[in-house]
C-alpha cells in the first residue's frame, strides 16, 4: 500500500507476534538496508502480555523470551532499538504509538505503553507519530466492545477467512468493529489504520490459507481426494 503512494523503495521488516525484545535481536538485518527513513511500530504484543498472564506465558514460550514482559523491559528495549538505528543508519526515525486494543473503551494498557513511546521519542530526539490518538478520535462513537472478547473474535475471524473466504474488512463489519477484525489486528482500510501492520497480518494468514486444500465439489470432496484407510472408512465415505 505504501509503495503505491510514494516514489521510494519500501521494505517491510515486521514479524507477526514479535515483542520489542525480538525486534532488537534481529535489528542488524534492518540496519544493513541502510534506510533513509525508518518507522517503528512495536509494543502491541508487549501490552497484550501485560493485560493477560496467559498471553505472557505463551509469548515467553513461543518467542523464547529471557524474562517476563514488563513495562520497564519494554522501555529499555525500545530505547536500545532507537539508539542502534540512529547510530547505525543515520536515518530519520519515527516511533508510532500503539494501535488501540479493544473498542469503546479501548484497553488502558495501549495508552500506558504509548506514553512510553512518546517519552522515548522525546528523550532520544526522534519523531513521534500519534497512531493511537488518531484511532481514539475515530472510535468516539463506536459500539462498545471490551478487549476480553479478542481471543474469541480472533478465532472466529480466521475461520471466516479460511472457510467462508470473507475479506478482513467484511469480517470486521460483521463483528461490529470499526478498525480491527478482532480488537487488535488492523483492517486493510479505515481511519487511523497502519498499512504495515495490516499487511503483515494479512500476508501471514493469506499464506496459511494458500497451504490449505480448497473445497470445490461439496462437503465430501476433500474426503474423496484421499485414499481410503480401511473398509469401514470406505463405506462411510460412500454413504456421503
Amino acid at each position: 500500500m505504501l509503495r503505491e503512494r510514494i516514489d521510494a523503495e519500501c521494505i517491510q521488516d515486521g514479524v507477526n507476534g514479535d515483542l520489542a525484545y525480538n525486534l532488537l535481536q534481529r535489528l542488524d538485518a534492518a540496519i544493513a538496508h541502510r534506510p533513509d527513513v525508518v518507522t517503528v511500530l512495536i509494543g502491541t504484543n508487549d501490552a497484550r502480555a501485560a493485560i493477560d498472564p496467559q498471553q505472557a506465558r505463551a509469548a515467553m514460550r513461543r518467542k523464547r523470551l529471557p524474562e517476563k514482559p514488563t513495562l520497564q523491559w519494554y522501555r529499555r528495549n525500545l530505547s536500545e532499538i532507537v539508539t542502534r538505528l540512529r547510530d547505525g543508519t543515520g536515518a530519520r526515525i519515527g516511533l508510532l504509538s500503539l494501535p488501540a486494543l479493544g473498542q469503546a473503551p479501548p484497553e488502558q494498557q495501549a495508552t500506558v505503553y504509548s506514553g512510553v513511546v512518546r517519552e522515548v521519542a522525546a528523550e532520544l530526539g526522534v519523531a513521534y507519530v500519534p497512531l493511537l490518538e488518531r484511532q481514539l478520535a475515530d472510535l468516539g462513537q463506536a459500539r462498545p466492545r471490551p478487549y476480553g472478547d479478542a481471543s474469541r473474535l480472533r478465532n472466529r475471524a480466521v475461520l471466516q477467512r479460511l472457510i467462508l473466504r470473507r475479506s478482513w474488512d467484511d469480517i470486521s463489519r460483521r463483528n461490529g468493529l470499526e478498525l480491527t477484525t478482532d480488537l487488535s489486528t488492523r483492517t486493510a482500510a479505515g481511519p487511523g489504520t497502519s498499512p504495515t501492520r495490516s499487511r503483515s497480518s494479512s500476508t501471514h494468514r493469506a499464506r496459511w490459507a494458500a497451504r490449505r486444500p480448497r473445497r470445490t465439489a461439496g462437503p465430501c470432496a476433500a474426503a474423496r481426494a484421499r485414499p481410503p484407510r480401511c473398509r469401514r472408512w470406505r463405506r462411510r465415505r460412500t454413504r456421503c
